[in-house]
Parts: structure tokens; sequence; C-alpha cells
């Protein structure tokens, strides 16, 4: 079993939006961390994430469409 452990991306600040949605920046980051470590062989089985709204943002990117 391999733990990778990712941090979320850029988030708007909580005066721009309360619930700290990503950025359109930490989108995009977010998404090239996600088709690197694709193409680095990298599958997830299983996501583990905060209940915070950037950081289903963030899961989501490995989840099937």
């Amino acid at each position: 079993m391999r733990i990778y452990l990712v941090q979320h991306g850029a988030s708007k600040s909580e005066a721009e939006d309360p619930q700290r949605s990503l950025t359109d920046e930490g989108r995009r980051t977010v998404e090239e961390m996600a088709v690197y470590l694709t193409g680095a062989g990298v599958s997830v089985d299983r996501i583990k994430h905060s209940t915070k709204f950037r950081a289903r943002q963030t899961a989501a990117f490995w989840l099937p469409a």
C-alpha cells in the first residue's frame, strides 16, 4: 500500500468567497499535478479528504468522470 499526501490547490480568501473555493490558478495546478501523477503510473483506489470545499474540489481531479 502506498499513501500519497496532496495539498489542496490555492484558494480564494474568505472575504472573496466564504467557501474558499479554488482559484483558477489553484485548479490549473491541481489538474497539472493529476495529469503528471497519472502519467507517472500513480493510480488511486481511495481518496480521503477534509470536508472543506477546496479539499473536495482538489480530490475531484482524481475521481473518474
